[in-house]
């Protein structure tokens, strides 16, 4: 800034550093309150009946997403202000490897609709599912959160499916337990979290 303003503030361009601190200051007070001024101007303007605050949070960072009005909410605690009386609309997404237990004192159904009139908190709850089926028929993901697994009867990954695995996760197989993989592994370790395949009590598996 110094250059342009030696260039260009003799001929009616930014003066000083002081007057572009004041300008930039300018356009964050007005994103800062851009906000709230415009929820306020539609209450008013449509007549409605204030605003709320709705204070959604997840259980869990990685058991799945969270949609408001089919927008995904990118965060696991946070406050979002809605009008009062409107329906909004809630969808749970459970990702691979968890299943959506419910709207905590609300309902189990994944898909909400629902009508606030005073601030509000609604808690998904989500939980890890730690069941490997023997056979596995869709993709499936073992979790670090279920670690360790032991397997006591030969596993089957069919054509088709993909079996993922968290770094850090251990797995112990029975002896002579087999692994038979028609399909495909994508298991992903690191050297500070290694994937740990190894047999129950120094058993063989294959």
């Amino acid at each position: 800034m110094p250059y342009h303003i030696d260039k260009w503030g003799p001929v009616g361009g930014i003066s000083s550093m002081d007057y572009w601190d004041q300008r930039v200051q300018v356009m964050h007070d007005f994103t800062k309150e851009r906000k709230d001024t415009l929820l306020h101007q539609l209450n008013d303007f449509y007549n409605l009946d204030g605003l709320i605050e709705l204070h959604l949070k997840k259980t869990s960072s990685k058991g799945g997403d969270i949609y408001i009005e089919d927008v995904q909410i990118p965060y696991n605690d946070s406050i979002h202000t809605y009008f009062k009386n409107i329906p909004i609309t809630l969808v749970a997404k459970p990702r691979l490897g968890y299943y959506f237990i419910d709207w905590e004192g609300i309902s189990t159904e994944d898909t909400i609709t629902i009508t606030l009139n005073s601030n509000t908190f609604i808690n998904a709850r989500f939980e890890a599912d730690c069941n490997i089926p023997d056979i596995i028929s869709e993709d499936a993901i073992l979790l670090k959160d279920c670690s360790p697994y032991y397997f006591e009867n030969d596993l089957y990954v069919e054509t088709g499916v993909t079996l993922y695995c968290e770094p850090g996760v251990e797995i112990n197989f029975g002896n002579n337990v087999h692994l038979y993989v028609k399909g495909n592994l994508s298991f992903n370790g690191s050297g500070q979290d290694p994937i740990v395949i190894k047999g129950i009590n120094d058993q063989v598996w294959k």
